[in-house]
């Protein structure tokens, strides 16, 4: 608890704190516990939104633009921080998990900012000591209860402290599932270099030099691709490419998977799900997410007949718009580099996309 840390054995030199890596040897609670309310404050704030260092800007290619990442509070930002602009893939399990504990170390972070606010100024400069303190002593001597008055200002700093210590946790938590997705990435860009050298990470060898045909057959491609590239090239007439390229149109594809959003189509479990895995991975922060959608598309041949009937009105997307959406994170896709992007077809109004339905 407070204070028995923190004499001796605590925090006593003001050393200027160097910048770390996300997850880099984060303090323990009762270390933390050591700081003024004021002090612990000022650290919440800048894990929640870190600012990242020059080497892990190049190895997660985190544009300049960004100078810190509110990975809590910004999907885009998660994704980006775990990996997504260097092709890490997620499992729908791991989209979950990630979402799931940002949302709690967001809901925790709004408790603890809440409580800093109603903090009296002497509570906000309240240090804990080595000395047991008054609440301590009262916990402690439970005979002598009432003759034992608590300090209200350190009742008051316990409570901050107490908010603080659930935040952490939430934030160790996510910081947990990012740190296992870079993990998976030096794995696989090890592997890369063994095998391929720089191929594997420049995109512009990668289209000028093979198509993208080296890498296919080198890597497999994600779960989510294969499934409903598959379904497109079965169903949409797609002609298959000589050049070896997995599609002959991102314009035509994003229509296609924009009609399986609507209903228009059916699909199998594991098309429900690749479905899902691509949404989540094409948030545009337009707060149209995968929540909103999930049992619309889960739940086939039931009415009404799709996304463009949620009542809320911020989820009233059309057509095109998921087209669109798609079309703008596929180009990203590594394995679909060297497929023509088309966008004429997303331009047109939605009569010309029938011809597969």
């Amino acid at each position: 608890g407070m204070g028995g840390m923190c004499g001796i054995g605590g925090m006593k030199k003001k050393v200027k704190a160097q910048p770390k890596k996300l997850g880099e040897s984060i303090p323990t609670d009762n270390e933390l516990e050591c700081m003024t309310p004021t002090a612990r404050q000022r650290v919440i704030d800048d894990y929640r939104t870190h600012k990242p260092l020059p080497d892990e800007r190049s190895f997660l290619k985190i544009p300049d633009v960004y100078d810190r990442l509110n990975i809590s509070a910004d999907r885009k930002l998660l994704l980006l921080v775990c990996g997504a602009a260097r092709g890490v893939r997620f499992t729908t399990s791991q989209m979950q998990d990630l979402y799931r504990y940002s949302t709690e170390a967001e809901s925790q972070f709004s408790q603890v900012d809440a409580v800093y606010k109603s903090l009296s100024p002497k509570a906000r400069k309240y240090k804990a000591t080595a000395n047991p303190t008054p609440t301590a002593v009262v916990e402690a001597s439970v005979g002598s209860v009432e003759s034992v008055e608590p300090d209200p200002v350190a009742v008051e700093a316990k409570q901050y402290h107490d908010a603080a210590n659930r935040y952490m946790a939430a934030y160790r938590e996510l910081v947990g599932a990012i740190v296992a997705k870079h993990g998976e990435l030096r794995a696989r860009e090890k592997a890369a270099a063994e095998g391929e050298g720089e191929a594997a990470v420049e995109e512009e060898v990668e289209v000028d030099k093979d198509h993208g045909e080296g890498l296919a057959n080198a890597k497999p491609m994600p779960d989510w691709l294969k499934c409903l590239s598959e379904k497109y090239t079965n169903e949409s007439g797609m002609k298959v490419q000589k050049s070896g390229a997995v599609l002959d149109s991102l314009g035509r594809f994003a229509c296609f998977l924009a009609c399986c959003v609507f209903n228009h189509l059916p699909l199998t479990p594991h098309e429900v799900e690749s479905l899902l895995s691509l949404i989540q991975a094409s948030d545009d922060g337009s707060g149209t997410s995968v929540e909103s959608i999930t049992t619309t598309i889960a739940t086939r041949g039931t009415p009404p007949p799709g996304i463009a009937d949620i009542p809320n009105a911020t989820q009233r997307r059309t057509q095109k718009y998921w087209a669109y959406r798609m079309w703008r994170f596929l180009k990203t896709v590594r394995e679909l580099k060297s497929v023509p992007k088309d966008e004429k077809y997303l331009k047109g109004d939605a009569s010309q996309w029938k011809d597969w339905l």
